[in-house]
């Protein structure tokens, strides 16, 4: 009875939480929109859209950091735990707001290359796992050889992303541009996807 009851009242939230989200189509479908028009907007001025995602990350960070210092206080006056944790957040945000609302330019440009970096190396690690695994498997399967093709090409592109980088770091931005521009882009479309599908559920 107990399992039974907790069924329904666990069905009745779901359906509840699905009509909610049926009632708010219209905000979703804006969502969609407004993401398609950044990823065109994007394909066509791709450093500008980079530029643009960093100033909104630093406003970001830097109102997140107000508000995580104004908590540290409060939880400080209260004399509750992890206030310093709080405090230091809040004001590593707040300066790296500042720094990026001050220089926006420059914080683009680290931004970019940090992000390339990240994937230099996760692109590394991984080839140098897939070709340490097709060695470890080569008289347990077939066609090991590609997994180790596989992994060798990973860290060529790995090794090549900084190289890259150095040599024509303009180029980098407007990679990272295209990237913005796509992630919005199928953001926006399956927003609008699902949109359309509350909709036509919210009038059945």
């Amino acid at each position: 009875m107990v399992e039974t009851a907790a069924s329904a009242t666990s069905g009745a939230m779901n359906e509840t939480d699905e009509k909610a989200l049926a009632k708010n189509w219209k905000w979703l479908m804006l969502d969609g929109v407004l993401m398609i028009l950044v990823g065109i907007i994007a394909a066509f001025a791709p450093i500008s859209a980079v530029y643009a995602m960093t100033l909104v990350w630093g406003a970001f960070t830097f109102a997140d950091g107000i508000f995580s210092i104004a908590a540290g206080v409060a939880k400080a006056r209260k004399r509750e735990e992890h206030w310093v944790a709080m405090l230091l957040r809040g004001a590593l945000g707040l300066m790296a707001g500042i720094v990026v609302l001050v220089m926006p330019l420059v914080a683009t440009v680290a931004l970019v290359a940090f992000t390339w970096a990240m994937i230099s190396i996760w692109s590394f690690v991984t080839g140098v796992m897939e070709v340490a695994a097709a060695i470890r498997l080569r008289k347990e399967i077939e066609g090991e050889w590609l997994m180790a093709l596989s992994g060798i090409v990973s860290i060529l592109f790995g090794l090549a992303i900084p190289v890259f980088l150095i040599m024509y770091p303009a180029a980098s931005l407007v990679a990272m541009g295209y990237m913005v521009g796509f992630w919005a882009f199928l953001h926006g479309m399956l927003t609008l996807a699902l949109a359309m599908k509350l909709k036509n559920e919210a009038r059945a």
